[in-house]
């Protein structure tokens, strides 16, 4: 048996329960209100060091050749991160029209 692993398995079997059981309506709201906020603060700061780093780091015109040719390469990798599922699953689930692929 493995500590961490019950660990995780108890924060998702009372993180799933335990608002339903343990907690008041009003309570369940200030809580994940609260939790709610951290996370923007947080994704805030995130974005906000990112932005930081694009000011640190410099740009050298010798590499803007590898900036052109990674936009066609995230463009087919997102084709073919959504393509193959939809077409995994068209086998088994009709999508609506409109949809990737479809």
């Amino acid at each position: 048996m493995s500590g961490p692993i019950a660990v995780v398995v108890a924060g998702i079997l009372i993180g799933n329960r335990g608002p339903q059981d343990a907690m008041s309506e009003l309570t369940q709201r200030y809580v994940f209100g609260f939790w709610q906020l951290v996370d923007e603060i947080l994704n805030s700061v995130l974005f906000l060091l990112i932005g930081l780093e694009v000011l640190v780091v410099g740009f050298d015109p010798a590499f803007a050749w590898l900036s052109l040719a990674s936009i066609p390469l995230v463009l087919l990798a997102r084709l073919l991160a959504v393509a193959i599922p939809v077409l995994l699953l068209r086998v088994r689930q009709t999508f609506a029209a409109g949809t990737s692929l479809s």
